[in-house]
């Protein structure tokens, strides 16, 4: 029974590792599959940083949206953005900054603690509140606005001359840059999503038990004496 228990829980720390591995690698290609992009990616002209996101710091971007083929179920997910986010060489920073989306029909606002921000990093939010429809018609604006981050502290947003793009204001003044970033959806059909993680289980699972029995059986043996033989 004790060796039964001793090979049960050695395939079950392998299949851990191997999970562990399998989502530092792929846990965020995997977890984009809840999410489905409809805006295009702003383009990298000239890209710089937009500014130190301190008191009275103001990013506002337009959202215009094109012929997506929505469907209608789709137009009930939330919506969500993704931001690229920079924090001067990865410096602790200290403060939060709220963005804001504003539809024609709501405004929703989410607020970022900046010190978990990554330097050059994606950061994702979601809006619970605003829905696809909510933005499909008229002029949405993303907003970024500087909370209580001092000078030295803030972090910044990535902005990039695309001039096919509508372009952000900063302080309240146009400019001829955009701010990098993505527009999705939040799907509700995890299908895809659950699917993946099922093959990865099994893929960990496979290896767990590959690398168990290939590896020399060293299985704890009761009732010998210390410095006894094996043969004895």
């Amino acid at each position: 029974m004790s060796l039964l228990l001793y090979r049960i829980g050695n395939i079950l720390v392998l299949w851990l590792f191997f999970m562990l591995v399998f989502s530092a690698f792929y846990g965020e290609d995997i977890d984009a599959l809840r999410f489905r992009k409809f805006q295009e990616d702003t383009t990298w002209i000239n890209a710089h940083p937009a500014g130190e996101l301190v008191d009275g710091f103001h990013l506002s971007q337009p959202i215009v949206l094109k012929d997506n083929h929505v469907s209608q179920s789709e137009a009930q997910a939330h919506v969500c953005v993704r931001v690229l986010f920079a924090t001067y060489m990865n410096r602790r920073n200290r403060g939060s900054v709220a963005l804001r989306l504003a539809s024609p029909q709501r405004v929703s606002e989410q607020r970022i603690d900046v010190s978990t921000l990554a330097d050059n990093a994606w950061k994702r939010v979601c809006f619970a509140d605003v829905l696809y429809e909510d933005i499909e018609h008229g002029t949405s604006r993303l907003e970024i606005q500087a909370l209580d981050s001092r000078p030295g502290k803030g972090v910044t947003a990535w902005i990039s001359e695309q001039p096919s793009g509508p372009n952000v204001s900063i302080r309240g003044q146009p400019s001829k840059s955009t701010l990098v970033h993505e527009v999705e959806l939040q799907l509700d059909d995890r299908s895809y999503f659950y699917s993946a993680w099922g093959l990865v289980g099994f893929t960990a699972a496979l290896l767990a038990l590959l690398v168990h029995f290939q590896a020399p059986d060293r299985a704890p043996v009761r009732g010998r004496a210390r410095g006894e033989s094996p043969l004895a």
